[in-house]
């Protein structure tokens, strides 16, 4: 599951990877080019991949949409959320986050976020800072929510789950590059990853 999909051709490269799985974006806009755009490619491509026109902040439609779009709550299921946690309020995104959690806790959360402007280094904020306040400005969200990723491992374990992973940006280019150029602490970098069970 994708969450704000957008026109990224991530799923496709999911699908390449892993024939048989199937894949739900969903996104506010653009569900309908990237259908079309995908049965260009193959007319039986959207068999596993199925892009669903909802806007997130509706929480209580995602469930209903999943299912009616074919998302089976049995199976293990991945949620992946890049680049949408900071302008979704954070009751409307754990309440999305808790409609994955399965009783085996196999299935899986990879959240990308902003970090609280604390835990940014001072010379570092004003880049942290200005695309965000640019963007929200822009879409007149009213706030970008930031996460600390002890508030994410205790939000986890309220849903039954466990921080699994995190990364800073300094680890993500370590993954990247040989070494960490850019980000040599974590103080460095305003972006996160964690993987957590629910």
């Amino acid at each position: 599951v994708v969450l704000g999909a957008g026109l990224d051709p991530l799923s496709l490269e999911i699908h390449t990877r892993h024939a048989g799985c199937k894949i739900f974006e969903i996104d506010v806009a653009n569900m309908d080019t990237k259908t079309a755009m995908l049965q260009s490619i193959s007319p039986s491509i959207t068999d596993f991949i199925k892009c669903i026109t909802l806007d997130l902040s509706n929480t209580d439609a995602i469930t209903s949409s999943l299912l009616k779009s074919g998302w089976n709550p049995d199976a293990p299921s991945l949620m992946l959320l890049e680049g949408i946690s900071y302008y979704l309020a954070a009751d409307a995104l754990w309440k999305t986050i808790g409609m994955l959690k399965s009783a085996s806790g196999t299935n899986r959360i990879i959240l990308e976020y902003f970090v609280p402007s604390e835990k940014i280094s001072k010379d570092r904020l004003p880049i942290a800072r200005y695309p965000f306040d640019l963007i929200a400005s822009d879409a007149g969200i009213a706030h970008i929510t930031r996460y600390d990723v002890d508030d994410i491992a205790a939000r986890a374990e309220r849903l039954g789950g466990k921080l699994l992973q995190h990364y800073d940006m300094g680890r993500m280019e370590q993954e990247r590059m040989p070494e960490s150029t850019l980000f040599k602490t974590p103080q460095s970098g305003w972006i996160e990853v964690c993987m957590f069970s629910v």
